[in-house]
């Protein structure tokens, strides 16, 4: 804060849930992905169909390992118990529409 000022600090939190939002609906048009909740701040639940829990966690070693994104698997409680999910969670306010669609894309 002492760096930047919190004009700086208030725009990334800012640009953090539009983001967020915009990951949301890139995500309900997508036919291979649904939200798994509505976005919330900057995080985003969502499911990849028809997918294990070794498809996220491939998906995001191999992501993570080649530089490309950093995107998580998490646990989230279903009516049928726990299940994989993945989670958006935006930090860096420079992350732009096109990011969110190729890592989308990489899903397929």
């Amino acid at each position: 804060m002492a760096t930047h000022g919190t004009e700086k600090y208030e725009w990334a939190v800012e640009q953090g849930i539009q983001l967020a939002q915009m990951a949301g609906e890139l995500i309900e048009k997508n036919p291979l992905t649904e939200l798994v909740r509505e976005p919330s701040l900057s995080c985003v639940l969502f499911r990849r169909i028809g997918w294990s829990a070794e498809d996220y966690r491939n998906w995001t070693y191999k992501n993570h390992e080649s530089g490309f994104a950093l995107v998580t698997p998490t646990k989230w409680k279903s009516p049928n118990g726990h299940e994989t999910v993945s989670r958006f969670c935006f930090i860096n306010p420079d992350t732009t529409k096109n990011d969110i669609e190729e890592i989308l894309k990489s899903m397929e």
